[in-house]
């Protein structure tokens, strides 16, 4: 044995007798012993005590040590933390994740990997494991990019009680944190109209969907604990702040199945202003939310909708009023359009000037309808005084004795001849359009179906009037360049620039427009 181990032998020794005193003097003669690793397994003096369940001595230790000493591995390379986890010493536990907070979030790399609380769980120590758990930082209870297991998901099977406990630090429950993770399920994605079309299919998308069905796994795990267990107050009130934070967040799978573990939620819950979740769900615009009222039977359905909050409102009211959730939608135009619809859907027993609210809103979406019609009506008429100048200056010029164009036997000259044409038509059509969108009424009814259409047509006879147009510039190309390709196939490539960047820029504002104002509405009465 080494000169330096021997030093250190009468403190090991007191330790395995238990003799505290003989321990502290040595210490205090040695101050360095504290964090010498000399014991049998290569740990500290803390490392023994714990092992040898000295308790009164490891407490004294731990007001010894500072918070960089608990951290100390031995030869396996694990702390003293996980020997007192392993032998179930929920006191000794509690004190030094008092003194070092750190070492609920530090894994075990010569365990699996673990967590903390995932070892307290796997040793079946429940009282430590709900300690941790209501200390442990919920990016570590989730899944990792390294692929580690969800920590989460491993706990709630191992001990589904566990649903059910509150994070004091931070006020609130599993399922409350649930209902705030961002983009926890499919309903509250806002995917491109490209990436909705690949949803099931692109590899890109996998992991979101692996994410979408393990929440949804442990949410229906966590409702199947709320049906089986008779809440305490407290706990109802996590449950409820929890409905309510999804339904801002527009989370429909959430609502669907904590209504399906309690049938009275949508009748009986109330916030602090005594709003139930439709009433929520219409001051937030969240239509998916919604559109659950209409599975709901006509009497409990007719209650909600008469029900009255705070200041006598009822549901009509927050439809009537302008809402501050509108971001998500492309400009004030749709976004006026938007308003409107929910407007139409309660329109039978919503006053009329519920409606004022929403005059800023109005000029809004006519100053962005005029703005985008008086950019598209500049570029028209360019194309139009081209396109009529174009179809008398033909390539090659004319025929002195006929008169007839010089290459009018050609057929690249007749797609030149026809391209022209159709821009001109088209390019002509879409400022007559946006004439008519500047030089509308903007009554809020026109923003339901009739300007949105003159937006749809306008857009895209424009850009039908770009294409032709690059279309008779290549047909041009090809007639003057003919024999030389090495030039006039790049340049055609290029041609295609202004094409691709209209449709880059303006596809997805058309897309929108149709969708919102020809696509299967945003209410669904058959929902269930």
């Amino acid at each position: 044995m080494a000169q330096s181990d021997v030093k250190y032998d009468p403190l090991y020794d007191s330790l395995k007798r238990g003799d505290w005193n003989a321990a502290k003097e040595f210490i205090d003669r040695h101050p360095g012993a504290l964090t010498y690793r000399g014991s049998s397994s290569g740990g500290t003096a803390l490392h023994e005590a714990i092992e040898r369940k000295q308790l009164h001595i490891v407490e004294e230790l731990l007001k010894l040590m500072t918070e960089k000493d608990l951290e100390i591995d031995d030869d396996l390379g694990f702390t003293a933390f996980f020997y007192a986890l392993l032998k179930g010493m929920a006191a000794i536990v509690a004190k030094m994740v008092k003194k070092n907070k750190n070492l609920v979030t530090k894994r075990f790399t010569n365990s699996k990997d673990r967590t903390p609380v995932l070892v307290a769980c796997g040793w079946g120590h429940w009282e430590i494991a709900r300690f941790l758990y209501s200390r442990t930082p919920i990016h570590v209870l989730t899944q990792d990019k390294n692929g580690r297991d969800d920590i989460g998901w491993d706990l709630l099977q191992k001990y589904p009680k566990l649903a059910l406990t509150e994070n004091y630090s931070l006020g609130h429950s599993p399922l409350n944190t649930l209902a705030g993770l961002h983009s926890a399920f499919p309903s509250e994605v806002r995917l491109s109209c490209w990436q909705r079309l690949i949803y099931n299919r692109i590899h890109d998308l996998h992991e979101i969907r692996l994410g979408h069905d393990r929440n949804l796994q442990i949410l229906r795990l966590v409702c199947d604990v709320v049906k089986r267990t008779n809440l305490y107050r407290k706990q109802t009130d996590f449950m409820e702040t929890a409905i309510f934070r999804a339904v801002e967040r527009g989370k429909v799978e959430f609502i669907r199945e904590t209504c399906k573990a309690n049938p009275r939620i949508p009748l009986m819950t109330m916030d602090e202003r005594g709003r139930s979740i439709f009433h929520y769900a219409v001051e937030c615009r969240q239509e998916k939310v919604f559109n659950l009222i209409y599975g709901i039977n006509e009497y409990d359905r007719n209650a909600i909708l008469k029900h009255a909050y705070r200041f006598n409102n009822t549901i009509l009211h927050a439809a009537g009023s302008l809402s501050a959730h509108l971001n998500h939608i492309q400009g004030a135009a749709l976004q006026m359009q938007r308003e409107l619809q929910w407007f139409k859907e309660v329109e039978r027993i919503l006053s009329p000037r519920d409606f004022e609210n929403h005059k800023a809103l109005m000029k809004e979406g006519e100053e962005s309808m005029k703005g985008t019609a008086t950019s598209c009506t500049v570029v028209g008429a360019l194309i139009v005084t081209i396109m009529f100048a174009a179809a008398f200056t033909v390539p090659g010029g004319s025929n002195q004795d006929t008169g007839f164009p010089t290459f009018l036997r050609k057929k690249i000259f007749r797609v030149f001849l026809i391209s022209d044409s159709i821009s001109l038509f088209f390019s002509t059509t879409s400022v007559m359009i946006f004439l008519g969108i500047l030089t509308s009424r903007y009554a809020e009814d026109d923003f339901l179906k009739s300007l949105p259409t003159k937006m749809l047509l306008g857009l895209f006879t424009l850009f039908l009037s770009i294409a032709a147009m690059m279309v008779a510039f290549s047909s041009t190309l090809f007639i003057m360049l003919e024999g030389e390709s090495w030039v006039s196939i790049p340049i055609l490539l290029l041609a295609g620039v202004p094409i691709t960047s209209f449709v880059w820029m303006q596809f997805p504002l058309f897309l929108d427009i149709l969708m919102f104002t020809y696509g299967r509405g945003i209410f669904c009465r058959a929902w269930e």
